[in-house]
């Protein structure tokens, strides 16, 4: 019994599906945030720029512009509950979709800490992560 305890928590959890299935997978760095309002004026949008450190899966550009609902202008903060929190500066893995126009709407975000994602079951290493995306 002990052994077979052993080895259920020795074994990783399955990745997210966001993850498992996105086209598009990189480890990066927010470079910088920029809220507006939208056309319609009662919704706001903020364009994130991401510095791509490595592409694990499909090709990705050294930099490029995520799309996100939600932001804060001036006292007025929208957020989106299914949309990820992504902050100035933090090292993130990122499950991204293409847009028209040379832009991608993140599917999941995950911050790294000290080398290790953050992923709901478990903590796992950022190697550990990107060879599992590359299988």
């Amino acid at each position: 019994m002990l052994c077979v305890l052993m080895f259920l928590l020795a074994v990783p959890a399955p990745l997210e599906p966001t993850l498992r299935d996105a086209e598009l997978v990189v480890d990066a760095e927010i470079i910088s945030i920029n809220p507006r309002w939208a056309r319609d004026g009662r919704h706001i949008v903020s364009e994130v720029e991401v510095e791509v450190r490595s592409s694990w899966r499909g090709a990705a550009p050294q930099r490029l512009t995520v799309l996100q609902r939600g932001g804060r202008v001036g006292d007025v903060e929208q957020r989106v509950s299914d949309e990820p929190l992504l902050v100035v500066r933090a090292h993130v893995v990122l499950a991204l979709e293409r847009c028209p126009g040379e832009r991608f709407r993140a599917r999941g975000a995950w911050r790294v800490v000290d080398g290790e994602v953050e992923l709901a079951a478990q903590r796992r290493t950022l190697a550990a992560v990107r060879l599992e995306v590359q299988r």
